[in-house]
């Protein structure tokens, strides 16, 4: 189960095709059943907008389908737009956080929130990845995983020519 909370403004048509969205991925092979569902709208301030309730026959196809192009593609285009940005942050710092644990050659990694004491000219999230060696960063720079968050959580949320990067000998 997942559930959204959603930009105020988003349109109905918006919404529709997020719901819609269930039908396409019910295509996917591994999705045993999906189900979107709508907030009644009795208590908007502290409910979410939707949820989705999605049904896998094991943990392993849950990880094939959590980086299935398909469910991206859907992630990228249809939600993120739609995603209230308070959300998509903590979902992108969840998403970076899990490389930890999915990517060997990953030491150490952390994502740091600036503190706002200067928004001109900061950047509001820092992913700290710690590997051991130049040929860990190439393999890294190159796993599927990193490249599908990169794809479809760090471009989507980051201001074309805003991201800075860096790799350095500690």
């Amino acid at each position: 189960m997942v559930a959204f909370k959603l930009k105020k403004d988003a349109s109905e048509e918006a919404i529709q095709r997020l719901m819609d969205s269930c039908n396409t991925m019910r295509e996917i092979p591994i999705v045993k059943d999906i189900r979107a569902h709508r907030d009644l709208g009795l208590d908007p301030e502290r409910n979410h907008d939707m949820m989705f309730l999605v049904k896998f026959d094991s943990i392993e196809d849950y990880k094939a389908y959590s980086t299935h192009p398909v469910h991206m593609d859907i992630m990228r285009t249809i939600l993120l737009p739609i995603l209230e940005p308070e959300v998509a942050i903590n979902q992108l710092i969840t998403k970076c956080l899990s490389m930890k644990d999915s990517i060997p050659v990953v030491k150490d990694l952390q994502v740091h929130r600036d503190l706002g004491l200067d928004p001109e000219r900061n950047q509001n999230i820092m992913l700290l990845v710690s590997l051991d060696d130049v040929e860990d960063y190439v393999k890294y720079a190159s796993n599927l995983e990193h490249l599908s968050v990169v794809e479809n959580f760090i471009r989507p949320a980051t201001v074309p020519g805003s991201r800075s990067a860096m790799q350095f000998k500690w």
